[in-house]
């Protein structure tokens, strides 16, 4: 089904919220409305999907909502009643009047005079809509329809989709609030966001960091990652590891940026980055600051050749070397070897694909190591996986957000080589009571 779609792809993303309002269930039998809506609750349910009718505990963070109606695979999703949502519709709001129409003027005459009357009404009020009451509130950001102007739109061969395209709506409606001609919103809602959508979601999102007092020009949501390729390549003396990461960027349209930071978060605490190297795809040498890992979060800066504005894409690669990146620790009593690699949590920046390549400088080394490799993902540390070795390789793939910690590998004849785990590290992979964090690009 449609519901049954959407409920799994927000499980398989971490870190979104989905929400879904049930509204016009009706009918012409007798007591349809009341069968409907009990229908629509046995389909949640099944589903795994928490349906909620007003009155309703709506007065929480959004955060808040994303930890109670979490899904299993990370994601969240919650079915909500139209009860518990002021739709704040307008009738007149409507792309096709008499003598005038949203496809063909400037943005200024009838339709769009109106149109804007309407969001300064509901989202440019000096106090913040229902502030003290427990209710969502929709900014309706399209063009309404009546049978009239139903009538006028197919004499033009027009439809829903192609009136917000060609009035240009969703572009204009992203410009005001990056103009910063509204205060207030709660759901925006609009038609066709396929166009225009990522302006829109820049625009909300420093919106949002505004009224939050954060600067703008240090947002994470105006970029997303298209690929994120890694590789930890083990050295003979069984610690050592190299590193190389190809990163893509996505500039979301809109925005513009040249300063982005990649977390190394390792193990080998006072150890340096040898060999550093950040580099783009046209082989330009990027400015980047020097590294030596002295805490357990550290940030490889960097900064692109040139400005890149969106919607455009830009290739990082980085290559390091971290001796003592391999530590040991006893996994449920038994000793295990681990490669600290926290790059991936469910709030890190989004990203689209993710690969992680565990190789070995040679067949004496895959030997030793690589008989038992687990991938850790934040729960309790694991042994007996048989991770499938290939050409001295090892490799996972992630679509989407998840959660990636590093590898756990077998000892061989390594234990009296690599130095004991520190005891942070000991005491959360151990007891897989590890919180998630930011951690991420």
């Amino acid at each position: 089904t449609v519901v049954g779609d959407v409920i799994a792809w927000a499980d398989a993303h971490e870190g979104t919220f989905v929400l879904m309002e049930i509204s016009h269930c009706d009918g012409n039998m007798d007591n349809a409305k009341e069968k409907c809506l009990g229908k629509t609750q046995e389909v949640m349910s099944q589903l795994g999907v928490k349906y909620l009718k007003c009155p309703a505990p709506l007065d929480i963070s959004l955060g808040e909502a994303m930890i109670t109606y979490a899904l299993p695979g990370g994601g969240s999703a919650l079915a909500l009643d139209s009860n518990c949502i002021d739709e704040n519709w307008d009738s007149s709001i409507e792309c096709y009047l008499p003598g005038s129409d949203c496809t063909t003027d400037s943005g200024s005459a009838i339709p769009f005079s109106q149109f804007w009357n309407y969001m300064a009404k509901h989202s440019n009020t000096t106090e913040e809509p229902r502030k003290d009451v427990a209710l969502l509130w929709k900014t309706q950001a399209h063009w309404q329809w009546t049978l009239k102007s139903i009538s006028r739109g197919e004499a033009k061969q027009s439809c829903i989709i192609w009136d917000e395209s060609a009035s240009n709506l969703n572009q204009r409606v992203a410009d005001r609030i990056r103009a910063g001609h509204f205060r207030h919103f709660n759901i925006l809602q609009v038609d066709s966001v396929c166009n225009h959508g990522p302006e829109l979601f820049v625009a909300l999102r420093e919106h949002a960091m505004k009224k939050a007092g954060l600067p703008t020009d240090q947002g994470v949501w105006d970029h997303k990652v298209d690929l994120s390729d890694n590789e930890f390549k083990v050295h003979d003396d069984g610690h050592s590891v190299s590193v190389n990461s190809t990163i893509v960027f996505h500039v979301m349209a809109g925005s513009k940026k040249q300063h982005q930071s990649k977390l190394i978060w390792m193990e080998a605490l006072g150890e340096p980055l040898s060999n550093l190297a950040v580099v783009d795809s046209m082989g330009n040498t990027l400015k980047h600051n020097e590294v030596n890992l002295n805490k357990r979060e550290e940030w490889i800066e960097f900064w692109f050749a040139q400005p890149v504005t969106g919607p455009a894409n830009y290739t990082v690669h980085i290559s390091f070397t971290v001796s003592n990146a391999i530590c040991s620790l006893s996994c449920n009593g038994k000793k295990r070897l681990f490669l600290h690699a926290e790059w991936a949590g469910p709030r890190a920046i989004p990203t689209r694909r993710s690969v992680y390549r565990l190789t070995f400088a040679n067949e004496a080394v895959a030997t030793e190591l690589a008989a038992d490799v687990c991938v850790e993902r934040g729960q309790e540390c694991q042994f007996d996986c048989n991770m499938p070795l290939g050409n001295q390789a090892i490799e996972v793939a992630y679509n989407g957000s998840h959660k990636f910690w590093g590898f756990t590998l077998s000892p061989g004849n390594m234990l009296d080589k690599v130095q004991p785990c520190s005891a942070p590290i000991r005491a959360t992979i151990g007891t897989g009571q590890r919180k998630a964090h930011a951690s991420g690009f």
